[in-house]
Formats: C-alpha cells, structure tokens, sequence
C-alpha cells in the first residue's frame, strides 16, 4: 500500500526513522508548520482493508484538550505534582522529572511518602544521591544524603503508553489495561469524552525522625 503524505499541499518525501515502534514512520515536517492551523493530508487508494492508523505528532511541545480539539502549547516547565495530564501533557509517556529545593535547620534522618496514580512509578534522588523506586504500596523510602541547609529533591514519574497509544474513550480503570474491543465506538465501555488516566502523585510527605 502506497501512502502519500501532504502538509499544506506539499508532498512529504523520505522516511525520517520510527518512533516507539519500527511501524511507526516518522517525517520531519518542522520546516512546513506555520503558526495557527496546519493541516496534514494523507492520499491513498482506498479499499475494505486499507489501514489508517492514528497520526502522531511527536516534538518538545505541550498539548491541551479543549473539548475533542488538541491544542499545541510550549512545553510546560512549571508543574502540579498531580494530574500531569491536565497540565499541558495529555498524551505523555514516558519520564518527567519534578524538582524542589528545601532547606533543613540541622541533618536529620528523612523519608518520603506518597501515593502516586494507577499505572505511575517515581523514582526518588535526593541532590544527587539515589534513594530508590515506589511502585507499591506503603510508597515510602528513606532519604539517603540529607543535609543541613539546602537539599534538592528529584521525583522522576514514569507512566504508562496508555494516554499516548489510548484507548481514549474507554471509562475502564489502569489496571483493567485496553482490551481491543475498546478501541471501538460499540464497545460497552465506550464513552464520547477523551478519558486519559492520571499521571503523577496526589500526597507527598517528609518524615523526619
């Protein structure tokens, strides 16, 4: 099957590499875009079983929803701890790293506890050092490296492809993963709203002891 690309009626030509997965061609198409609406047009002969595949837009960009439009925005550099996926992240996967200087009167002993989202583990360092990876439940580790005076904390959230690969219109839970008749609009499951699953932590503790 031959599939022609166009941007703004100019023919896209040459494969780029992959992303995610070697069925997944990529074009650079940074010397096309424009501000304001683009449009990206895909040309071929079409029959009963021609596949046609999700398009992706892949770059150092955020992405909002406003009703069923998705809106590029600059990649956000200034995050809640919570719900990435409504701060301009909405179809991220992979690792995002949130940061945050303290400052302790005296070095004591310290651990973190939090409760990350389904689907989401954080991996802990303290300036540098570090401390370990919650994945399940108490969601707690100590804080090797504590100092007096200034300390920098490190929470790397790594998620799953499900916001990224979907399905987006299944209300299932994380955990009951994407069945494949969920990808369909007859499914049970269906429902008409983007439903992206959360990304991040809700609590975030220091004990110190």
């Amino acid at each position: 099957l031959n599939i022609f690309i166009y941007h703004e009626g100019d023919l896209l030509e040459g494969c780029g590499g992959y992303f995610t997965d070697i069925a997944f061609r990529t074009f650079d198409i940074t010397s096309c875009l424009k501000n304001g609406e683009n449009k990206i047009v895909l040309t071929a002969v079409a029959g009963c079983f021609t596949p046609c595949e999700d398009i992706y837009l892949v770059g150092n960009f955020g992405c909002i929803l406003e009703g069923d439009k998705r809106v590029l925005t600059p990649l956000p550099t200034k995050v809640g701890t919570s719900n990435l996926e409504k701060q301009g992240l909405s179809f991220f996967a992979g690792e995002a790293t949130l940061s945050k200087s303290f400052r302790l009167d005296s070095a004591k002993r310290l651990a973190l506890r939090l409760t990350p989202s389904e689907g989401t583990l954080v991996r802990v360092r303290l300036n540098g050092v570090d401390c370990g990876t919650l994945w399940a439940a108490p969601y707690e580790v100590e804080l090797v490296g504590a100092r007096e005076g200034d300390n920098l904390l490190e929470l790397t959230v790594v998620n799953t492809l499900r916001n990224l690969l979907g399905t987006f219109h299944s209300v299932l839970p994380e955990w009951r993963g994407a069945p494949p008749m969920d990808f369909c609009f007859n499914s049970p499951n269906w429902t008409d709203e983007v439903n992206l699953v959360p990304v991040g932590f809700e609590d975030v503790e220091l004990i110190a002891e």
